[in-house]
Order: C-alpha cells, then structure tokens, then sequence
C-alpha cells in the first residue's frame, strides 16, 4: 500500500504535467503562426527575451532548500553575486 506522502507527492506530480498539455500543444502551432506574420528573426528575439525572463524569474523567487539549509541566506542563489532586495 503507498503511503500518503507518497501518493500525494506522484498525484500532485501527474496533475503539474497534466496541467501542460495545453500549452504543449497550443505552443508549436502558436509559434508557427506568428513566424509566419511576423518572421522567424522577431520570433527568435521573442524567444530570447522571454528565456531571460523566465531565468531571471526564477533565480530571484525559487528557493533553493539547500542554500536556505546551509544558513547562507541567499535566498536561493547558489553563487551569492546578487544582493538580496
């Protein structure tokens, strides 16, 4: 029998992946769409800065439990350069 941490954990796991299926399937065909109208440059300088943000987005509001557990207090950046807000 699994026990309910466990159950909880691959439920919460299938329904994040489930949760994709749209934009997986809406992307590529969006995608293409929009390099038709506008070109494949304008796409690829979408794509970078969305990448940008997205990185940046993550490494200022996901926290990395290992560097919170280690007392550092970077509130998720491994490498320490940025200052905290």
């Amino acid at each position: 029998m699994v026990e309910g941490g466990a159950l909880g954990t691959g439920l919460g796991a299938g329904l994040a992946s489930l949760s994709q299926l749209p934009f997986a399937c809406a992307g590529p065909i969006l995608g293409g769409v929009l390099a038709d109208r506008l070109g494949i440059g304008v796409i690829f300088v979408l794509s970078l800065l969305l990448g940008v943000a997205g990185t940046w987005l993550v490494r200022r509001y996901v926290l990395d439990p290992r560097i919170e557990a280690a007392g550092q207090g970077t509130r998720g950046r491994s490498d320490g350069i940025i200052p905290e807000p």
